[in-house]
């Protein structure tokens, strides 16, 4: 039988090795191809008998793994098995007997990394093929039972003694490999080298690549759907091992999600929306059968594991259940829904900031270029696609509403997914009734709210506004700014159901940051003149510093708006009244006062319309000029009030047009009256004994209280305002814990005021 094998494959007779040992020495005499790929050539699956198939690929395996004995030819030796690659559809034919009678491990194993080395280095779309080749690889005879090995899923790191070059010391040389499978997803529309990204494509190519990058990335993750399909149907220790694959991709790139990370050690943008996007085809039979059965365990270890700093790959999953398949790639994708689009969208806004700011035209015109290819992502059908299954993932996250088991980080997923993408996908509305559910526990939600809704319950986001008073300073500023755009767009005050407290302190915190945003408005504007004072380069500082000023000066607009709706009569509560002068005072100040000539702009290249902030403040005092209360309490503000500012402001604005007429006469009229109250106050305050004076406010107190912590009296609308801001003592800096009414003061006070005030 052999001999007819050998007829057939040499044309001649002979002894089988002899004659393999005689074309060796031809062809490493006078090579014209590698001998292995000349003899696969030949090969004819079907025909040969078992004896001979046993022979022919021992001397198959020989030319492949020990080259140097067949061949002369140094860049074919270097290339051991991977030369196969080269001439890949002339040999496929003989893969099925090669992966059974050859050591597949070290000749398909090494050819498959080729392969994903070259889909790795390829041009975007010009990557297909490389993973159709993969995809006929994988399917042919015995080649499956590869993935059988734990170790092509994960990535290993072992070391080799070596020699240090300049001593000749020991020295270990670690190297570290990488799942089998992991560069077969990197193909994309940029490299991942450079800060943001590496978009090579010029201007004119993007107008060719537009259409191309549907068809081409979802090209690829089919094939990777198939390949990973056909693999884990194949043996349960498969099914197993791609479970372990999921596992670590997931949790050793978790720092994908932070703001600072080391791009060297995790996996790229474009392996995280293939993946995604591969994640999402595995899904499709999750969201067809509207499977609801996902193994809570599993999800509550696996946050554990996201929680570590560290992730061990000898972590040992739980113990195997049918349905952990499907529970570790539903909860793979929900992760990977962040790892890629909410990734992308941060970049994307931080990309539109650099090029808001940047003065140099050459990164302006980098930046306009990645951005391109965000845009370009996001208009994507694929990304459009991950709408069916935010829809599936709000569905089942309602439907178990009531369920305990249901871990943070399943909600957690879920809002950093919605926060950017959810009005991005038309087709997707984000569950306001899972918002409600954990707004008040997660106040990052205030975010999900801005990017999806153009208004929301006023009684939420008044609250809301008023719990972040006691958050650190940078999550109460950002989500404060996202907060008074809504109640701005919301309105509404007429529907408010709240505790009286809540809604005093609401009004407080808003003066409150009308006075720190104008403030650190100032404080930025001075530092900044400083530093540009030192150095005649654009330093990181000098630039944070002109991009903190642009944020506030948006910021502050947006609190004027706010201020514009409220009925500013509400500020006429006791609690409230001398918070609400005192800042707008202050402003007044700091605006028109003494030092307002520090805050020209002119020579640090930063525009500032100080006309209209001065504009919106003068608009506060005249709509309040006809408030009596309110301007008796303007001039016992010794601190802050002048009203010299107040004429100067006149001037101002007649001036320079920045009042209109009625405006105008409301402020004059204004005025008037407070040099009417200036004379009768001054000439009561000289008569005021000290005893009844108000130690904060310098106030004669109406209805005077005695702390009960630092035990010194203070009026009962002072202690109010203390109550709405830190629950400080002032005196003695312990909380508050109540008062007594001062009796006898304050029938001190009345019979002063029915003796002593009556006479003026």
């Amino acid at each position: 039988m052999i001999d007819k094998d050998i007829k057939t494959f040499f044309s001649t007779h002979g002894d089988i090795n002899e004659l393999f040992v005689k074309e060796m020495d031809e062809f490493k005499r006078n090579e014209r191809t590698p001998l292995s790929v000349y003899w696969l050539k030949k090969y004819r699956p079907g025909i040969y008998s078992e004896s001979f198939k046993k022979i022919f690929f021992s001397y198959v395996e020989t030319s492949l793994l020990s080259p140097e004995l067949v061949t002369n030819n140094e860049k074919i030796v270097k290339l051991g098995p991977r030369v196969l690659f080269y001439h890949f559809d002339e040999i496929i034919h003989s893969f099925d007997d090669l992966s059974i009678y050859c050591a597949a491990d070290k000749i398909i194993i090494p050819l498959m990394q080729h392969i994903g080395k070259k889909t790795a280095e390829a041009r975007y779309d010009e990557s297909t093929q490389y993973i159709e080749m993969l995809h006929r690889l994988v399917t042919r005879g015995k080649v499956c039972d590869l993935f059988k090995d734990i170790k092509l899923w994960k990535s290993t790191t072992h070391e080799i003694e070596g020699l240090n070059n300049i001593f000749l010391l020991p020295n270990k040389i670690v190297f570290k490999s990488y799942p089998i499978f992991d560069d077969f997803f990197k193909p994309f529309l940029y490299k991942n080298e450079d800060l943001y990204c590496s978009f090579t494509y010029k201007i004119d190519d993007i107008r060719g690549i537009i259409y191309k990058f549907d068809t081409v990335t979802k090209r690829n993750n089919e094939f990777m759907f198939d390949i990973i399909s056909y693999l884990i149907k194949q043996d349960k220790i498969i099914r197993n091992n791609f479970i372990l694959y999921l596992r670590e991709k997931y949790v050793e790139n978790k720092d994908k999600l932070k703001t600072v990370y080391d791009k060297s050690k995790i996996i790229s943008d474009g392996f995280a929306v293939n993946f995604n996007y591969f994640l999402l085809l595995l899904c499709d039979g999750i969201i067809r059968k509207n499977i609801r059965s996902f193994d809570l365990d599993f999800f509550i270890n696996e946050e554990y594991f996201l929680a570590q700093e560290d992730f061990k790959n000898d972590s040992k999953p739980q113990e195997e259940k049918e349905f952990n398949l499907q529970t570790s790639v539903f909860l793979s994708k929900i992760i990977f829904l962040n790892y890629s689009y909410n990734k992308l969208m941060e970049n994307y806004r931080e990309l539109e900031m650099k090029i808001e700011y940047s003065e140099s035209e050459n990164a302006k015109m980098a930046a306009e270029t990645y951005l391109i290819a965000y845009r370009m992502i996001f208009s994507s059908n694929i990304f459009k696609e991950e709408g069916r299954f935010l829809k599936y993932f709000s569905q089942y996250l309602l439907d178990n509403s009531c369920n305990t088991n249901i871990p943070d980080l399943a909600y957690n997923c879920y809002f950093n997914a919605v926060e950017y993408l959810g009005h991005f996908l038309g087709s997707f509305d984000v569950s306001k009734d899972l918002i409600n559910k954990f707004i008040f526990k997660k106040l990052d939600l205030v975010k999900v709210i801005y990017y999806n809704f153009s208004s929301y319950d006023i009684n939420i986001l008044i609250q809301l506004y008023v719990i972040l008073e006691n958050k650190d300073t940078e999550q109460r500023n950002e989500l404060r700014f996202y907060l008074t755009n809504l109640i701005v767009n919301t309105q509404n005050f007429d529907k408010t159901n709240l505790d009286e407290l809540v809604v005093i302190r609401f009004y407080s915190y808003v003066m409150n940051e009308l006075e720190g945003m104008i403030g650190k408005i100032v404080s930025a504007i001075l530092t900044l003149k400083r530093k540009m004072k030192e150095t005649t380069e654009e330093t990181s500082e000098i630039i944070r510093l002109k991009n903190e000023i642009d944020h506030r000066i948006k910021a502050l607009k947006s609190i004027f708006d706010l201020i514009d709706i409220i009925d500013l009569n509400i500020y006429m509560n006791s609690n409230l009244l001398s918070q609400f002068s005192s800042v707008i005072n202050l402003n007044l100040k700091r605006l028109i006062g003494p030092s307002c000539n520090e805050l020209s702009t002119k020579e640090i290249n930063v525009k500032v319309d100080f006309k209209e902030i001065l504009r919106r403040v003068l608009k506060i005092y005249t709509r309040m000029s006809k408030e009596e209360i309110f301007i008796k309490t303007l001039v016992h503000d010794k601190i802050n009030f002048n009203v010299n500012l107040l004429k100067r402001a006149y001037e101002i604005s007649s001036k320079k047009y920045i009042l209109n007429q009625d405006e105008l006469a409301s402020l004059n009229e204004l005025i008037n009256k407070i040099n009417e109250t200036i004379t009768q106050t001054n000439t009561v305050e000289e008569i005021v004994p000290d005893e009844f004076v108000d130690p904060l406010t310098c106030v004669m107190m109406e209805i005077p209280v005695i702390l009960n912590g630092s035990k010194v009296v203070i009026d009962k609308s002072t202690y109010d305002m203390l109550v709405i801001g830190q629950m400080n003592d002032p005196f003695n800096r312990e909380e508050l814990t109540g008062y007594v009414f001062d009796e006898e003061l304050k029938k001190k006070i009345d019979q002063f005021k029915e003796t002593k005030l009556n006479k003026f």
